[in-house]
C-alpha cells in the first residue's frame, strides 16, 4: 500500500472512533449521521434519493440501504415522489429525526470534542493561539479536497468549520 493511502486509512479511523465515542447514545453510527444531515439539508422540502447520491457519493443500494434502517428508527420518512412514478422516493426527517440530529450536531460541534481532537491533530500551540489551527485545518481541507478530486470523488455534502457557518 502506498503511504499517503496507508495514512488516510488511520487517519479516517482514528476520525471514526472520535465519531462513534460522540455518537453514542443517540443511535447513529458515523454513516447515520451522514445521511441524516444530507436529508436534514432538504428542509421542509425534503429530499430525493437521488440527491442524496449526489450529496454523499455513494451507490443507490447503499442509499436504499441506510434510508430503510433509517425509517425502521422511525427518523426519515419516504414517499413517493408522484403516483406513477415507483422509483423517485421524497424525503424527510420525522420529528424525532430532526430532534436526534440536532442533539448529536450540538454534542459533536458544540461540545468542542471533535475541534480539539483536530487541534490537536494539526498544531502543538493550540490552547495560545487559534492562527496556526485555522491555517492547518484551511491547509489540510485543500488536500483532502485535492485528493477528492483526483480519485473521482463527486460528493457535495458539506460540513461547516464553525457551529456558526
Amino acid at each position: 500500500m502506498n503511504a499517503i493511502f496507508f495514512g488516510c486509512k488511520r487517519a479516517l479511523h482514528g476520525c471514526l472512533r472520535i465519531a462513534r465515542q460522540l455518537l453514542a447514545g443517540f443511535d447513529l453510527t458515523p454513516a447515520r449521521f451522514d445521511m441524516l444531515t444530507a436529508v436534514g439539508d432538504g428542509g421542509n422540502q425534503g429530499s430525493t434519493q437521488r440527491e442524496l447520491r449526489t450529496m454523499l457519493g455513494v451507490s443507490a443500494a447503499t442509499i436504499s440501504r441506510m434510508l430503510r434502517s433509517l425509517e425502521d428508527l422511525g427518523l426519515v420518512d419516504r414517499q413517493r415522489l408522484e403516483a406513477g412514478d415507483r422509483r423517485t422516493r421524497w424525503l424527510k426527517l420525522t420529528s424525532k429525526g430532526v430532534a436526534k440530529l440536532r442533539l448529536a450536531t450540538c454534542r459533536i460541534v458544540r461540545s468542542g470534542a471533535a475541534q480539539l481532537a483536530i487541534d490537536c491533530a494539526l498544531t502543538e500551540n493550540r490552547v495560545f493561539d487559534a492562527s496556526p489551527c485555522l491555517q492547518e485545518m484551511d491547509l489540510a481541507e485543500t488536500v483532502f479536497n485535492r485528493l477528492r478530486r483526483a480519485f473521482g470523488d463527486v460528493a457535495t455534502l458539506h460540513y461547516p468549520w464553525h457551529p456558526d457557518d
